[in-house]
C-alpha cells in the first residue's frame, strides 16, 4: 500500500511540472527564436 501512494504521489508532481514547462519551453523557443527556421538552429522542437 506505501508504494502505490508513493508513485501516485509522486506520478502526479511529475507529470505536473513536465505537463506545465513542455508547453512554456515550447512557447518561449518559439518566440525567442522567432521561427521554424531558426528553431532547427536552437533546439531539435
Amino acid at each position: 500500500m506505501r508504494t502505490h501512494e508513493e508513485d501516485k504521489g509522486e506520478g502526479v508532481e511529475v507529470e505536473d511540472e513536465g505537463t506545465i514547462q513542455q508547453p512554456q519551453v515550447k512557447n518561449v523557443a518559439k518566440i525567442g527564436q522567432g521561427g521554424v527556421e531558426d528553431d532547427d538552429d536552437g533546439d531539435d522542437d
